[in-house]
């Protein structure tokens, strides 16, 4: 995505992504993929605010772009569906067996269509 939000640094020693590995293994049973990517943009806010932050981000595999145009695009995750709605959408790069998109225009939501988990 491109925009105007500022980048984070990736913490080597990140207390809160070994709970989030730990987690996410008693939850799914597998190991997480733990990779760096141009993505989590409210970590970039949030450590702007606050430095000494410990972040993670986290998304679901992409398994398929159900449909889009250019105010919205519907992505079909591991989690579930996820709308992504704002203004001169374009999907810039589709890889499914990484389970990344690469989008952009202005993004005003993310939202999963799931029960039980929210807006971003």
């Amino acid at each position: 995505m491109q925009g105007g939000y500022p980048a984070w640094e990736y913490k080597v020693d990140s207390e809160l992504r070994k709970v989030m590995v730990e987690t996410f293994i008693e939850q799914y049973g597998k190991e997480p993929v733990v990779s760096t990517i141009h993505a989590g943009l409210e970590c970039g806010l949030f450590l702007g605010k606050k430095p000494d932050l410990d972040c993670v981000s986290m998304g679901p595999d992409l398994l398929d772009i159900h449909s889009f145009n250019e105010n919205e695009l519907l992505l079909m995750t591991e989690a579930g569906k996820v709308l992504v709605k704002g203004e001169q959408l374009h999907v810039k790069g589709l890889d499914l067996e990484k389970g990344e998109a690469e989008i952009a225009g202005k993004v005003n939501s993310i939202s999963y269509l799931t029960k039980g988990i929210g807006v971003i």
